[in-house]
């Protein structure tokens, strides 16, 4: 099984290359089908580097809906996240019109392009290490970089820049050894609190990873509208997930604050090292964002900061 893809496909005419791909991942499914909207004048490869990219996978579970099978435990993310079949089908599409950013660095003034479109495949994902097999599912997203950000497109387009990560809003999770939904508020049950990514005995004496469960599935077994939205996607030097490389973002008052904030407000963030209290993956996107903050504060001085 391919486990991603560790080079970004560059595409060099995006507009068919992309419906190729969204055609191959439909197969002979008989699923609806939603036609690409891009304003292919707006995006075009003179002002933007187009890629297709893998963003996430999904976990089969056992019947119960939150037991991670033992072929899908590998694909637990280093977060201790991970996403179910139901969830992922049910908000892949939320990745449409995300911003794609640079280590996750989430403020609209440092967006270096745009999600236009996002397509599901299943895929039969076989574990060598647990000698079991699972059919899940893999996102992959159509992304648009800037031309205008000229390093970061030459280092995508030589290979030096190859790996990327998404972020998503978690309004409601799940535990994978209880079971329990989580809505914000919620205090976290003891499985998530102290055993988060360790293998754990379940209520049927058998061990299994536990997993925080991005999303929620209601009693009927259907995903519940709202729990999971995807919002970006990054590149980044160092991933937490080789192939399918996810990180789980969880809102906070102070980025929502900066999601609504003008310019000018934005930058101002960097001005009494509130960027702290920005969630980040891991110390390398925290060493990140603090560079970062110099540079953007260097270019409010120069009136250089700009958005897509």
């Amino acid at each position: 099984m391919q486990t991603g893809l560790k080079i970004a496909r560059v595409l060099d005419n995006p507009r068919e290359q992309w419906q190729a791909i969204r055609n191959a991942a439909r197969g002979n499914r008989r699923t609806a089908y939603r036609a690409l909207d891009v304003d292919w004048k707006k995006y075009n490869t003179d002002e933007y580097l187009f890629t297709h990219d893998t963003a996430c996978c999904s976990v089969a579970t056992e019947e119960n809906g939150y037991w991670i099978k033992p072929a899908c435990w590998e694909l637990v993310n280093a977060n201790g996240n991970a996403w179910t079949n139901v969830v992922l089908l049910g908000s892949y599409k939320t990745f449409v019109g995300g911003e794609n950013f640079c280590e996750h660095l989430q403020l609209p003034a440092l967006s270096k392009g745009k999600i236009l479109d996002a397509i599901i495949r299943p895929v039969h994902h076989h574990s060598e290490q647990q000698n079991a097999d699972a059919d899940i599912y893999y996102v992959d997203v159509l992304v648009a970089t800037s031309r205008k950000h000229s390093a970061l497109v030459e280092k995508i387009e030589s290979g030096k820049l190859n790996t990327l990560s998404m972020g998503t809003i978690c309004n409601g999770t799940t535990c994978s050894i209880c079971g329990k939904r989580i809505y914000d508020g919620d205090k976290n049950c003891e499985h998530l609190d102290r055993h988060l990514g360790k293998m754990v005995k379940c209520s049927d004496g058998k061990e299994r990873i536990c997993a925080e469960l991005c999303g929620c599935v209601d009693d009927n077994g259907n995903y519940e509208e709202g729990t999971n939205s995807f919002i970006e996607i990054s590149w980044v030097q160092y991933p937490a997930f080789e192939g399918a490389v996810v990180n789980s973002f969880v809102e906070t008052p102070m980025v929502r604050k900066a999601r609504e904030e003008e310019r000018d407000e934005l930058s101002k963030l960097f001005e009494g090292n509130l960027f702290e209290r920005l969630k980040v993956a891991d110390v390398e996107s925290r060493v990140a964002l603090r560079i970062a903050s110099e540079e953007t504060r260097a270019d409010r001085i120069a009136d250089r900061i700009f958005k897509n």
